[in-house]
């Protein structure tokens, strides 16, 4: 389980001024779940994941254009 915070949720202060989210999360594991068990007394066998996200919206495209179904080459 993540245990996550907002930050922020507002319009970026630099060009192009989009809309941006922040977000934080934690979580603790247990790294011999993932078959991690080397170094036990240096490391620990629990760590804290953290993670730090900025999310930007996208641009909307042209309401005349239909949306490209073409994989890139």
């Amino acid at each position: 389980m993540l245990d996550a915070t907002i930050n922020a949720l507002r319009r970026h202060p630099l060009p192009p001024f989009r809309r941006t989210l922040g977000v934080s999360a934690r979580t603790m594991i247990d790294r011999r779940e993932f078959g991690i068990d080397a170094f036990p007394r240096s490391v620990g066998h629990e760590v804290e994941v953290i993670i730090e996200l900025e999310a930007t919206r996208r641009a909307r495209a042209p309401a005349s254009s239909p949306p490209s179904t073409q994989e890139a080459p």
